[in-house]
């Protein structure tokens, strides 16, 4: 479907040339994708993210990173940091990993949501915090990591699998659509959107979407302790033993973690001895712990970190869909034009791709554009046809989803 916004300017970012502003639902000043992600949540009950494929191409460095970073691949990789392979953009880089790539794509395009989101959660753990152009890893590790589950089982194993190849085959990673959205429905008919964490990662009380923790994480771990010889750590520092009884707080600090950071104090008198490293904050958990001497180098021994997932189930209604979203005089450019043409027209693609289109022709990814302009004539309220229900409209103008 295309839809199609049915509101005027308000003005532009900048001078002329620029971007143009709407008004929004509640009065602030809007850009285009804002709008009509606006309008799908309120009439087709999306959750929308405008992220220009971000999170596609995230789950892509992700679910591929064995076969992206094949170290076997001859003159690809010329140092340990190496966020992409120098072959990325060459025409035979899937080629030379075909046999790695197919395989993870048939075990992607047969997961059943639950094996789907687990795929998910193990790479994350699995390459957290690794030099990647892919991923740009969240300060708030768990909604990093469930942003991109939800992604995954919603848009679902196969067509995920057909955009992973696409990327993987012709190295266009630009022109991806302006918004990602997702969808999800519970057999009672309750639509899941949205989530929020607290900052140690443990679920919060007001979940929209409701996360499960993990049976099969570590109960313990021992991490580096770090920054013993500053001034407000010399005293703690000082006093420390093998075994010391510590205990580790989450306090604010503007060099850690998303402004926080883990320190670590004497257990008997409070006094600050050091701080558990940036690199380690999502490893370990506040609470007690105690101080380890080994190899002449002081560690903490502490709680490991809970893992958390998304609690989906396989016979949960899910949509995902990417839409690309234009204002009045704007047009398609070259590869937004490559995007929607290959995974609309099979007969567009120039290789083989079993997972983008149905056996009667049908695409299995959702794709399409978006229009937001003021209409002459013949306004009228519609909404997504694939929605099940439809709300009120958004503020200061109608929007309606018609077929191509």
């Amino acid at each position: 479907h295309k839809w199609e916004i049915d509101q005027a300017a308000k003005g532009r970012v900048g001078e002329v040339g620029s971007r143009l502003l709407f008004e929004g639902r509640g009065g602030e000043d809007q850009l285009v994708e804002h709008l009509m992600g606006e309008a799908a949540e309120e009439q087709g009950g999306w959750t929308y993210k405008h992220d220009e494929g971000s999170d596609l191409r995230q789950l892509f460095g992700l679910l591929l990173h064995e076969q992206i970073f094949d170290e076997a691949v001859p003159d690809a990789f010329f140092a340990p940091s190496q966020g992409a392979p120098l072959d990325l953009h060459a025409p035979d880089f899937y080629a030379r990993r075909k046999e790695g790539i197919d395989a993870r794509l048939a075990q992607i395009a047969a997961a059943a949501p639950t094996a789907l989101a687990e795929l998910v959660r193990r790479a994350f753990d699995a390459h957290y915090g690794k030099s990647s152009a892919f991923v740009r890893w969240g300060e708030v590790r768990i909604a990093h990591c469930v942003q991109l589950q939800i992604v995954a089982v919603c848009f679902g194993g196969r067509a995920l699998a057909g955009i992973l190849l696409h990327l993987a085959a012709t190295g266009v990673f630009a022109g991806m659509p302006d918004n990602t959205m997702v969808r999800a429905v519970r057999p009672d008919g309750v639509r899941v959107s949205g989530m929020e964490v607290q900052r140690d990662g443990s679920a919060s009380t007001n979940l929209k979407w409701e996360l499960v923790e993990c049976a099969d994480g570590p109960t313990a771990a021992r991490v580096p302790l770090r920054q013993t010889g500053l001034l407000e750590c010399a005293e703690g520092a000082a006093a420390l033993a093998d075994g010391t009884p510590l205990e580790l707080r989450s306090e604010r600090n503007r060099f850690g973690v998303g402004g926080y950071s883990m320190a670590v104090h004497l257990a008997a008198t409070g006094a600050r001895c050091g701080y558990v490293g940036n690199d380690d904050f999502h490893a370990v958990r506040a609470g007690e712990a105690r101080a380890a001497l080994a190899d002449g180098k002081w560690a903490v021994d502490a709680l490991a970190a809970k893992k958390w997932t998304i609690a989906i189930e396989d016979d949960w209604t899910l949509r995902g869909a990417l839409v690309e979203v234009k204002s009045k005089n704007d047009s398609l450019w070259t590869e937004q034009k490559l995007w929607i043409r290959s995974l609309t027209d099979r007969r567009f693609l120039r290789y083989p791709n079993p997972y983008l289109f149905n056996e009667d022709g049908s695409p299995t990814v959702d794709i399409s554009t978006a229009k937001v302009a003021p209409k002459r004539r013949g306004k009228r309220k519609a909404v997504d046809p694939a929605a099940a229900s439809s709300s009120s409209r958004p503020r200061g103008g109608k929007a309606r989803a018609a077929k191509h």
